[in-house]
């Protein structure tokens, strides 16, 4: 087994909000090179919307060429690939012809096969990464089936740093304080959901962007029409009683961040029922869920749990704690990653 303490790591690929999190913590655990920031695919020339749409985004910052003069430097353990989608097939051979014993990973916690999460550059990359990591259980046949050597499956996860419960002053309780909370970007179908339980008195207070044609569709709907991020997120969830989640169809999700982040600031979640919500926090007892399709489940749930404090914070309190025993955390998928790759390059070797 690799000491994962003295492995050298290169990072690739996007490094805002969650990634940088997660580099964050591997920064800790093993002894980070370099960290290559794949440039946003905003475009500003017609050579790069061009490149864009025919799925070859442009490599802005020489990642590639980058990379490979790394490799010649240095001595590389494992490249970590946090969906740069600039990475091309090309440079990974030649990062294996340089160095036989570097390890590169790739790891999205977005649906990979869908046009607008990948590229051509990943497409035709898929059979040369060592191992890929996805947050999406559907995606593991899928990407084996284009050629992947191995997909690993792993349930989404939270930073044990940063989402934690927390008290609230009186000025931020003011701000944040509500019966039921939602915090996303808009789509129809959720917003759909949400006017019928606030045409059946329920009042929901909305945080995310996009919801700007809604702010006077109902007196019970108060569309804050901002996004909420950082400290501002979690003492949102801290200061609100029922967190209601939903899931992304177009990433076909089954569960989301916000599934165990909630949790695991002690907050009361309440989401959509599927098998993975299932797994990971028991119905009734650690989490609750509703049928999308019945919209007098998740009403009498939010009426239920609203007048039952006490059940509702044994629920909360101990999703909190199954986060902390079933090792939800940012720091134990890392952890897990590094010895599933140190596992791969055994058996390669």
């Amino acid at each position: 087994m690799i000491n994962k303490n003295k492995l050298n790591i290169v990072i690739v690929g996007t490094t805002n909000r969650r990634a940088a999190q997660y580099i964050s913590i591997m920064k800790e655990m093993a002894n980070v090179i370099d960290v290559i920031e794949s440039i946003p695919v905003e475009t500003e020339s017609l050579y790069e919307k061009i490149r864009y749409k025919l799925g070859y985004h442009y490599d802005k910052n020489s990642l590639n060429k980058r990379l490979i003069d790394i490799v010649q430097t240095n001595k590389i353990d494992i490249i970590f690939d946090f969906k740069s989608l600039v990475l091309n097939q090309k440079t990974i051979i030649k990062i294996n012809s340089i160095s036989k014993g570097t390890m590169i990973a790739f790891f999205s916690e977005d649906d990979m096969i869908q046009k607008h999460n990948n590229s051509k550059y990943f497409l035709e990359s898929i059979s040369y990464y060592d191992v890929i990591f996805t947050t999406k259980s559907y995606n593991v046949k899928e990407l084996s089936e284009l050629g992947a050597r191995r997909v690993i499956f792993q349930n989404k996860s939270y930073d044990k740093t940063y989402h934690k419960p927390i008290k609230l002053s009186v000025e931020e309780n003011d701000v944040f304080a509500a019966d039921v909370s939602f915090v996303g970007t808009f789509e129809i179908e959720r917003a759909s959901i949400m006017l019928k339980l606030a045409q059946k008195g329920i009042k929901i207070v909305i945080w995310g962007n996009g919801w700007q044609d809604w702010t006077t569709k109902h007196q019970n709907l108060n569309i804050k029409n901002k996004a909420v991020y950082g400290d501002d997120f979690i003492k949102l969830i801290c200061a609100t009683k029922i967190n209601l989640s939903f899931l992304r169809k177009a990433n076909r999700d089954l569960q989301t961040g916000r599934s165990v982040e909630i949790p695991a600031c002690k907050g009361f979640l309440l989401t959509e029922r599927t098998d993975e919500h299932l797994v990971l926090f028991e119905e009734g007892k650690e989490a609750e869920y509703f049928d999308i399709e019945n919209i007098d489940e998740l009403e009498n749930k939010i009426k239920y749990y609203l007048k039952n404090d006490k059940k509702r914070l044994i629920i909360a309190e101990n999703g909190y704690q199954r986060c902390i025993s079933s090792n939800y955390s940012h720091q134990d998928k890392i952890k897990l990653m590094l010895e599933n790759i140190s596992e791969t390059k055994e058996s390669i070797l």
